[in-house]
């Protein structure tokens, strides 16, 4: 129990260190656009308590995790509340001005509601990043298969959707192309550290 335990938190260190691959080399201009969100927090935090959501009454509680700037449009992921055992839920907003507002996702033609969320257990694990240098978010999911008798963990099912920020409709669009490219570069990574 105690080698699963270890593998487990070595994974969830893993993890941590593949999400650092994507973040972008401007971490001064991430810093610098937190710091712009975060002096939104109580406005963003009414409008989260205001549009409603699947969070228990009166635990949402609104903190930057990212924020990035993509060609002078700027978004921030909002860690909004926790959801259950594992994950918290994630709202992407954009700065329109000086207000927030959520971000707008359509896959072809249609526009689709996306509940992002962050967290892993030992078999399973979501995530959400933004991608400055691809003006994209990653929506990522896996699945492992457990623990055999010598403590291995190995990755059974890994996806990570892409959504392009498409400037001129004023949403991210799904783009199954950067979906099958991320998949495999993120999911490679993933599979090497889960041993």
């Amino acid at each position: 129990m105690t080698s699963t335990i270890r593998k487990c938190c070595l994974l969830g260190l893993g993890l941590a260190l593949t999400s650092l691959s994507y973040v972008s080399s401007a971490a001064t201009q991430t810093n610098s656009e937190q710091e712009k969100w975060r002096t939104m927090l109580p406005k963003i935090k009414s409008i989260l308590e205001a549009q409603g959501s699947s969070c228990e009454p009166g635990s949402v509680r609104a903190s930057v995790l990212d924020a990035a700037d993509f060609l002078g449009t700027s978004f921030a992921l909002i860690d909004v509340c926790p959801l259950g055992a594992y994950t918290e839920l994630i709202d992407a907003m954009r700065r329109d001005g000086n207000q927030p507002v959520s971000a707008r996702f359509r896959k072809g033609r249609h526009t689709v509601a996306i509940g992002f969320s962050r967290g892993a257990s030992v078999m399973h694990g979501k995530d959400v990043k933004l991608v400055p240098e691809k003006r994209a978010i990653y929506d990522i999911s896996w699945d492992n298969d457990g623990t055999d008798s010598a403590g291995t963990v190995k990755l059974h099912k890994c996806l990570v959707d892409a959504y392009i920020w498409n400037s001129k409709a004023g949403v991210f669009d799904y783009d199954p192309k950067l979906t099958a490219q991320a998949t495999r570069s993120y999911c490679h990574e993933l599979a090497n550290q889960v041993h």
